[in-house]
């Protein structure tokens, strides 16, 4: 088969196997568009010179530490339509309140809803456990910017390291073992104790009763990014204490508008089954699902047949809204820090 690039776009043709491992010809192009506000108070799509293809992950800080920036633009097959947002959010007319809703809505071009999502944003605030020993959720601060950023929502690690007064209150069942220490990413600084939050362990307010137990916490910061329906709130952290908190509760799930780690376990469980049945030439392990593939969080993706042409994110505040809409090619669209593909 012959392919050539007859478009200024970048453009990659290549072979890659599904999760079936049946082979496929695959093309992949980008197209870069800057969102431009016009009198109405919509935006219009101007086309950028031809960014270049992302053929390797690339994160705001350190490798698998930090919140994916951009994804690889190299998949075998993309189920649906990621809609990816790495952006800020700024209080209603650049006034510091306690907190305000952030909402992504993308129509089609015939106004049919196909994805729309509301966060809740808030100042800096604590758990704190009172008098009485109960945890408590103090009032959040005012505040005028938040990155859109997975460290504010749930999640996070807990970890003791060697130097620390807490290692004499570990547990023996609380420790690393010697293999899990030597195979830890830290090497030689490897902890004594570490736990991470499956589900994002780039958050705040994961904790363990090992950690609270060899550390005796009377405050602990508190998520900052949230879904209004499923808050995490003190009752929450303290289920998490007593050891009682499922991983799959709703508001212990990813919350924010970016890609989520290839490695946390809303995508890991779609990965398959590394085990010894597992092993070359097979590329994909048994079990594995093209939905790994989707980098977004689900309710923030959409069906390829209706890939968005008509985009609007909203910031809500209670007495003033500002509107961001764009027009935009099917299955391709960039601006700044915010995509959709």
């Amino acid at each position: 088969m012959e392919f050539r690039n007859l478009t200024p776009f970048a453009v990659m043709n290549y072979s890659m196997l599904d999760v079936a491992d049946t082979e496929h010809r695959v093309m992949v192009m980008k197209i870069g568009y800057q969102l431009l506000p016009d009198r109405r108070g919509h935006c219009l799509a101007e086309l950028l010179p031809a960014p270049p293809l992302c053929l390797q992950d690339e994160y705001r800080g350190q490798m698998n530490a930090s919140q994916v920036l951009q994804e690889s633009d190299l998949a075998p097959f993309k189920p649906r339509c990621d809609v990816i947002v790495n952006g800020t959010a700024y209080a209603p007319d650049n006034r510091p309140c306690t907190a305000f809703p952030v909402r992504l809505h993308v129509q089609s071009k015939q106004g049919q809803t196909l994805l729309d999502k509301t966060l809740t944003v808030t100042g800096e605030r604590e758990f704190i456990r009172d008098a009485g020993g109960q945890w408590q959720l103090t009032d959040p601060k005012p505040f005028s910017t938040l990155p859109l950023d997975y460290r504010y929502a749930f999640g996070g690690e807990c970890k003791i390291q060697a130097d620390d007064k807490a290692v004499a209150q570990l547990k023996e069942s609380d420790r690393l073992t010697s293999a899990q220490r030597q195979q830890h990413p830290d090497g030689e600084k490897a902890p004594v104790a570490h736990a991470a939050c499956e589900t994002n362990p780039l958050g705040m307010g994961f904790i363990t009763p090992w950690y609270a137990n060899a550390k005796p916490l009377t405050r602990c910061p508190a998520p900052r990014i949230s879904a209004p329906e499923v808050p995490f709130t003190a009752p929450h952290f303290a289920k998490q204490l007593a050891g009682t908190l499922s991983a799959d509760t709703p508001a212990c799930q990813p919350q924010g508008l970016g890609f989520l780690g290839r490695p946390w376990l809303p995508r890991r469980q779609l990965a398959g089954t590394y085990d010894a049945d597992w092993r070359a030439p097979a590329c994909h392990p048994a079990g594995a699902s093209s939905v790994y593939f989707a980098a977004a969080a689900r309710r923030e993706d959409v069906a390829r047949a209706d890939a968005p042409r008509y985009v609007n994110a909203r910031q809500r505040g209670a007495d003033a809204a500002s509107d961001l809409s764009a027009e935009c090619e099917n299955r391709a669209a960039h601006s700044g820090g915010g995509s959709a593909i």
